[in-house]
């Protein structure tokens, strides 16, 4: 045997040898049906995970970052029954934020049996991406919470909002609800290929976009080095197969 194919001999069985990266899972889970109509969301600050009065449907969502619409299947109880659950994370947490979503997706299929298959679909959206000369956006510090607050004289005299701990995936979801709410219903897809979680403020409410006063969003998001293109994307489709009601600790 010649020297170089013992050595991509021994290379291989050290790879082989190598033990495979642990599943992420949370070390322990506290799932309790919520009480209360009022006061919904989800977050990670350090190693504890929250989601508040949220139903099984919000939680794919937020697991698969996906939304409502790219998720097919289930029964009604799904969507109508809310649960709060608070589940702590190994490791530090850096961590636990970067695999924080790996973990709730190893929690739903444990304790609500959630089978679900994955496809593709597309449709017409924004997409949101970087500029060319790259983003100029702060990186969060480690393990910072996701936050967004809003009102009067944040980023302006005609208000904006304030994000902390923020993925760009956060605020592509965060731009669809107000596209929704405020002005016709567009989608916005985060094509930024941007991983980690930033900190920054926005000149821009959506009573603003476009004819009020005030910046538009395609504007108020320049300064970051972030732009908004409108076309057909493809995204990523949940088909939920089987799924069952949880153990209430």
């Amino acid at each position: 045997m010649s020297s170089k194919a013992g050595l991509l001999l021994l290379i291989g069985l050290l790879v082989r040898g190598q033990p495979a990266p642990a599943p992420a899972a949370f070390d322990a889970v506290a799932i309790k049906r919520a009480t209360s109509d009022h006061g919904s969301g989800a977050e990670i600050s350090g190693n504890i995970y929250t989601a508040a009065n949220l139903s099984l449907f919000q939680l794919i969502a937020a697991a698969y970052q996906v939304r409502d619409f790219q998720i097919s299947g289930g029964s009604p109880w799904m969507r109508s029954e809310r649960f709060t659950i608070t589940a702590t994370a190994p490791g530090d947490p850096a961590e636990a934020q970067a695999r924080h979503l790996e973990m709730l997706q190893a929690l739903l299929a444990d304790r609500f049996r959630l089978k679900v298959h994955r496809g593709m679909n597309t449709v017409t959206a924004y997409a949101l991406m970087a500029d060319a000369g790259g983003p100029k956006l702060k990186e969060s510090a480690a393990g910072a919470a996701t936050k967004e607050s809003s009102g009067p004289g944040i980023g302006g005299p005609s208000g904006g909002y304030a994000y902390t701990g923020a993925s760009m995936s956060y605020f592509a979801n965060r731009l669809t609800y107000y596209f929704r709410r405020y002005a016709g219903g567009a989608l916005v897809l985060d094509m930024t290929g941007l991983k980690g979680s930033y900190d920054f403020t926005l000149p821009w409410t959506p009573q603003t976009a476009p004819g009020g006063e005030g910046p538009s969003i395609f504007t108020a998001i320049k300064q970051f080095g972030l732009r908004l293109e409108k076309g057909k994307y493809p995204v990523e489709t949940i088909a939920i197969e089987s799924a069952e009601k949880p153990t209430i600790d």
